[in-house]
């Protein structure tokens, strides 16, 4: 049994966003051995006190801190204990990666974790680390003979280039540059580094040859009930995706104010929900009789039972999306932008309905709902395509990746 650290920039609990999702079902592939989180929370986090000791049952103890300037840190195995740190001592001084150059998410990690991950390994040294996001790598500390596995979601460095060329704000450049930099600090300074897309992973290969693999996001096959477009009831359109992240935000704008009215020109009984955690006012104020704004969702399987097609128009941003694959698997009809299926091998017309302009996703959208046994072929095919991609796989992938680390192969 080997004794793992894991690090993270937010809970991985509970399963309301791609992270936290990815997070936990590949940690499942590791469960056999000793895990032990810690863990900086993210402002939108829940109370980890309030949470389901079985939302955190991977780990056999979790760390967790405050960001920034808390120095409030608990250790727990489902007892917390809480504790006030003062200041860093001289010899516990947090090591800079780039220093001011380094990103302000990154500089977010409080010295605490590093405080409780020095202690643990002190007295009982871990086998591996594996820290989730290049922007984590702040709360490692110099392990005494644990090698790094570096698991990116996405290249952050492209989401502030796309931030940049859609704005035009020198600040998204300037951000650009500093992300650019950091991260390929960090995936030097990892013994392996894990991407989503072979695309990423051939970027990563550039600055550092070897020791880089491609785990993709999947989908909890177990978890969907698959129902074919003819046996769905009613004219309801689902958007799904975290409403805090501007991509989504736009997307659901879009959706709301511009291809809808379009749609209930032709089914006028047609609504639009858009779930997810976090909206903000711009997609609260979306809300009508026809729009439905519902925050958080704790069943998504149910949800997509009651709806008749799915509309992703998200237009940039970094990673990939696994909203991509939970309607395919269920037999919701995709209606999508070709961005929002990047790095996945969908064939249109086959898999899903590729649309560009507002008039031609609406007109998707309509056909969907009015021609629904038309693309139960369609449903079907991208229903066998998306069991390719259970997380139970990429877990087993994940795991032997990242014990190699530990046998040096």
């Amino acid at each position: 049994m080997l004794r793992i650290a894991w690090i993270t920039p937010y809970l991985p609990a509970p399963g309301n966003s791609g992270g936290r999702i990815r997070i936990e079902r590949l940690a499942r592939g590791l469960s056999s051995h000793e895990l032990v989180l810690f863990c900086r929370l993210a402002p939108e986090d829940p109370s980890i006190c309030e949470l389901p000791a079985a939302e955190l049952a991977l780990w056999s103890r979790v760390h967790w801190s405050l960001p920034d300037r808390s120095r409030l840190t608990a250790c727990r195995t489902w007892q917390a204990v809480a504790t006030q740190r003062g200041a860093d001592p001289p010899d516990r001084r947090r090591p800079q990666v780039l220093g001011w150059r380094t990103p302000r998410l990154a500089r977010s990690f409080p010295s605490s974790l590093q405080w409780a991950l020095e202690d643990e390994d002190r007295r009982r040294p871990f086998d591996l680390a594996v820290v989730e996001h290049c922007y984590a790598m702040e709360a490692l500390v110099r392990l005494e003979r644990a090698p790094i596995v570096l698991s990116e979601h996405n290249v952050e460095s492209d989401y502030w280039l796309g931030e940049f060329r859609r704005t035009r704000q020198l600040g998204r450049l300037i951000d650009y540059a500093r992300w650019h930099r950091y991260e390929r600090c960090c995936w030097r300074r990892a013994d392996r580094v894990t991407m989503v897309t072979e695309r990423d992973a051939a970027r990563v290969r550039l600055v550092r040859p070897h020791g880089v693999g491609v785990v993709p996001n999947g989908v909890a096959t177990e978890r969907f009930r698959y129902l074919p477009p003819s046996h769905r009831q009613g004219s309801d359109i689902l958007f799904v995706g975290v409403m805090s992240y501007e991509p989504n935000v736009q997307a659901a704008i879009r959706l709301a104010r511009r291809v809808m009215p379009r749609v209930r020109r032709r089914v006028p009984d047609a609504r639009l929900t858009i779930a997810g955690r976090d909206p903000g006012p711009r997609v609260r104020a979306l809300a009508n009789e026809r729009v439905r704004v519902t925050g958080a969702v704790d069943d998504l399987a149910a949800l997509f039972d009651r709806h008749a097609a799915y509309a992703n128009l998200v237009a940039f941003g970094g990673g990939r999306s696994l909203k991509t694959l939970e309607p395919l698997c269920a037999g919701l009809p995709l209606v999508a932008s070709r961005f929002a299926i990047r790095g996945y091998e969908l064939q249109p017309r086959r898999h899903l309905l590729l649309a560009t302009h507002d008039d031609d996703v609406a007109e998707a959208l309509c056909r969907v709902l009015t021609e629904r046994a038309g693309f139960d072929a369609m449903a079907e095919q991208a229903h066998a395509w998306v069991q390719q991609h259970d997380w139970g796989i990429y877990a087993r992938r994940f795991a032997d990746f990242v014990t190699a680390a530990c046998l040096g192969a």
